[in-house]
């Protein structure tokens, strides 16, 4: 389901740069040919028509392969396996660039993020049996137990 849900964000987001870049050249397209000297200077001279092609090949490259790119990691997401890790978890509070809360809890050498507060779920120095699914950049925890001391 999680594959499905990026994959299907990785078409979207393709679709949303294709479309911006398409209405920007189309944009640029027009503001340039309604000025006659600069119809004349465009398709007098075939070096310029090259640079634009040239141009084009290359936003079009770098689009593909950020496609692609978002495509191989979500099918990582295929090949999970579920692991565990034991120990005691540590609480920590951070926030980001626009000050947004992030909350780790940390077990044994593993680290999880979380966008809500985790204090009222994993108690600061207690020992819990973690298990999770890891592929590349994505962790998801999938179930906690506490471990008696």
């Amino acid at each position: 389901m999680t594959r499905r849900r990026h994959r299907s964000f990785a078409r979207r987001e393709a679709f949303i740069m294709v479309g911006f870049v398409f209405l920007i050249l189309c944009f640029i397209l027009v503001l340039v040919l309604q000025d006659e000297s600069a119809r004349t200077v465009l398709f007098s001279n075939p070096d310029i028509l090259f640079i634009i092609l040239a141009v084009l090949f290359i936003i079009i490259t770098v689009l593909a392969l950020a496609i692609l790119l978002n495509y191989r990691d979500v099918n990582r997401l295929e090949d999970i396996n579920l692991s565990s890790v034991s120990g005691v978890a540590h609480l920590e509070e951070s926030s980001d660039e626009y000050n947004n809360a992030i909350y780790y809890v940390f077990v044994d050498t593993k680290k999880f993020f979380f966008k809500d507060d985790m204090s009222q779920i994993f108690k600061e120095g207690n020992k819990y049996n973690v298990y999770y699914c890891e592929s590349g950049k994505y962790r998801f925890m999938m179930s906690y137990e506490l471990l008696l001391k």
